[in-house]
């Protein structure tokens, strides 16, 4: 099974459960915000599900639990990530992330100063609730 993701949509769903307002604050959404302002999204990933993320760049994706193997288009890599390594994308080419065993995987934006950490940790928070 494939699911395609944009760092937004957690946000999206939790701000907007009705389907329609979903669908249009979404695409709102991911046409304002520039991916390192994009909300952080943690997921489990089932064995051989398949999560697509689209528009990627400035975006880091870590394995929380399991191994995943991400690859990302017009790269001649592929990337195994085990429990606390990451993949830190730098091109909107889209990204795989497959489950090779149950993972959770967590995509957000990539560190950069302090005051970044503090952001990305209050919308980690925000997204357990």
């Amino acid at each position: 099974m494939n699911a395609t993701f944009t760092a937004a949509d957690a946000a999206i769903r939790h701000l907007a459960p009705a389907q329609g307002l979903t669908t249009a604050l979404g695409s709102l959404l991911r046409w304002l915000l520039p991916s390192q302002a994009r909300p952080v999204m943690v997921r489990k990933v089932a064995r051989g599900q398949t999560l697509v993320i689209e528009r990627p760049q400035g975006q880091r994706v870590v394995c929380v639990k399991g191994t995943l193997w991400v690859t990302q288009d017009n790269d001649d890599s592929d990337y195994v990530l085990e429990m606390s390594r990451s993949f830190i994308t730098t091109r909107n080419d889209r990204v795989l992330v497959h489950a090779m065993n149950d993972a959770w995987v967590r995509v957000g934006p990539r560190p950069g100063p302090k005051s970044s950490q503090r952001a990305w940790a209050t919308a980690l928070a925000a997204s357990r609730d």
